[in-house]
């Protein structure tokens, strides 16, 4: 083979380790005129840095009429470079047996050629192949450039080149967390016309949502009851560049407000062949259970209330983090579900009651290091009663009276809160003596942790001397804005027999006293987006007296006694005929 075919194949094959490690496609190549000898590395979505660029081979290229280069008079770029790769091929070639003895860099561009295969631009270099040795080798003993990605660079001396991401350019503009990911290394052959690829990376990311108990559903804001368990799934996807790295960590980092409870438990982790299969799959059926993979750690209470939630894949004992995971890709979608429950502790109405995730990565393939993904939050809100009990009269505060609410429908597919009782402290009972309110030292009975839905709120009993009011339905009805995350509006229907005596909001504290009218301020039947206010007036029971009882009684014990006269002497004059 003379050298000017040995240099086109092994041009041939730097092409398909650009191709694999660049995700390059001859479509979106720039031509430019010849002598032009740069590159453009283009970051993919979420990545700002820099790239280093160490020169392997020595060569002339010129374009071909083919669309592609040609590649003569190879030669090592230095002797540091050459006897890194010669230990590489080396290295390789005693793993099966053979011997390597050549020095010559066209033997080792043939030697590239034969044994970088099996590439793609969809595809990196797996962790144990030669083209990763090679780049490893490499970095750091020989000729270097820097190139922005996005930008094209200046004219480089034409020949074969490795390009990997600079780590001091890595979130480097913004100080702030490394959010960011490396690339697998980049082979690309420069010279001629200018040459674009693109980074062979991604930036992981993470999601989480909301079930909604309303329709099972996905959201990032929803409601709930205190005590009622509510689903959590948290999406987790890896780096385009997965299989070059020999150990991958993952984490993830759920930070729960103090409002929420979570049940440790019921942590599970499973693996799906892509997001889209995972998000297809609310109920978990179809995907691969991983738990076994990860290690679950709920942490103390921080200062603020919150605790972090940990979901860790495993690094000890030898294990690799997702690398031990049989099956994981780089399209693979790891989702971390468990349930929560909302508190007595919790914030009633806006901001609600959030929880923050972040998912730490290996984010460099040839070094240790890890990068953090931009937090996602999602809110669960929750509502209160403010009940208030006053004498109709004097419009006074009344202590000793006793009432129950009870849940009397839900607009959700779980209807299973229906017919249950609230208790003072938001959950839910069966029994009604569990759940039995009374209103004492001048307070109104504020309950809170309520969800959608209409509730019964029945008097049970009323103060010594009032009479109660008939039982009555309020209806709690928010509006969440998913995008802000906010409750924009709380709307409550009343529903009552005994309109004179029980009135949405809170009495207007400049009514008429004693005129046994409860005037209500206006607009105050929903406060701040979070509580409805149902004022309840009770009137007395008064028993007037009858002047002159004692009379009347007289006058009818002696009307009793004429009357009985009189019966006893017309029976008497009958007998007394019949006698005759």
């Amino acid at each position: 083979m003379n050298k000017h075919t040995i240099a086109r194949a092994a041009v041939s094959a730097g092409l398909a380790v650009a191709m694999t490690l660049g995700s390059v496609a001859p479509a979106t190549m720039a031509w430019a005129a010849d002598g032009d000898s740069t590159i453009t590395i283009n970051n993919v979505d979420g990545n700002k840095t820099e790239f280093k660029g160490y020169k392997i081979f020595n060569a002339d290229v010129v374009d071909n009429d083919n669309g592609g280069k040609t590649v003569s008079n190879i030669d090592w770029a230095n002797d540091d470079v050459k006897a890194a790769v010669v230990d590489v091929i080396k290295a390789q070639e005693k793993a099966k047996g053979n011997e390597y003895k050549s020095t010559n860099a066209q033997d080792a561009a043939e030697w590239i050629r034969d044994h970088v295969t099996d590439t793609t631009k969809e595809t990196a270099v797996a962790s144990d192949s030669a083209a990763e040795a090679i780049a490893k080798a490499v970095m750091g003993k020989t000729e270097q450039t820097t190139v922005t990605g996005g930008q094209q660079s200046d004219a480089l001396k034409s020949g074969y080149w490795l390009f990997v991401t600079d780590p001091s350019t890595v979130d480097n503009d913004s100080g702030t967390k490394n959010t960011e990911t490396y690339t697998s290394p980049i082979f690309a052959v420069v010279g001629g016309s200018a040459y674009t690829v693109t980074e062979k990376a991604s930036v992981p990311t993470v999601e989480k949502k909301i079930v909604s108990d309303k329709d099972g559903l996905e959201y990032d804001a929803a409601d709930s009851h205190v005590g009622q368990d509510v689903t959590y799934n948290i999406y987790g996807t890896v780096a385009q560049d997965f299989a070059t790295y020999d150990s991958y960590s993952y984490v993830f980092t759920d930070n729960v407000t103090e409002g929420l409870t979570v049940e440790s438990g019921s942590v599970k982790v499973y693996m799906y062949a892509s997001k889209d299969a995972a998000k297809a799959d609310l109920t978990h059926t179809e995907g691969t259970d991983v738990t076994s993979n990860f290690t679950t750690v709920l942490g103390v209470a921080k200062d603020d209330g919150s605790k972090d939630l940990t979901v860790t894949a495993k690094t000890t004992d030898g294990a690799k983090g997702l690398k031990s995971i049989n099956g994981a890709t780089k399209d693979s979608c790891f989702v971390v579900t468990y349930t929560a429950k909302i508190n007595s502790k919790a914030v009633i109405g806006n901001p609600g009651n959030p929880n923050t995730v972040t998912l730490t990565y290996s984010n460099n393939p040839n070094a240790e290091g890890t990068g953090e993904t931009v937090p996602d939050t999602v809110r669960d809100f929750t509502y209160a009663l403010n009940l208030v009990k006053l004498d109709q009269g004097t419009e006074k505060a009344l202590d000793g009276a006793t009432f129950t609410i009870k849940v009397k429908s839900v607009d959700d597919k779980d209807k299973s809160s229906v017919g249950k009782y609230v208790k003072a402290d938001g959950t839910l009972t069966d029994n009604v003596d569990e759940a039995k309110l009374t209103t004492k030292d001048g307070a109104a009975i504020n309950v809170k942790g309520l969800d959608y839905g209409t509730y019964t709120v029945t008097e049970e009993s009323a103060p010594t001397g009032y009479t109660k009011v008939a039982p009555f339905d309020f209806t709690i009805d928010p509006t969440i804005d998913e995008t802000s995350q906010e409750v924009t509006k709380l709307e409550s229907t009343l529903d009552t027999k005994d309109a004179d005596h029980v009135k949405a909001g809170l009495v207007d504290p400049n009514s008429t006293k004693g005129d046994n009218v409860l005037t209500m301020q206006a607009n105050s039947g929903v406060t701040d987006n979070n509580t409805v206010n149902i004022t309840v007036g009770d009137v007395k029971s008064v028993g007037l007296p009858l002047t002159g009882q004692a009379g009347i009684g007289v006058t009818l014990a002696a009307g009793g006694a004429v009357l009985a006269i009189g019966v006893y002497r017309v029976v008497r004059s009958r007998r007394e005929q019949d006698a005759e």
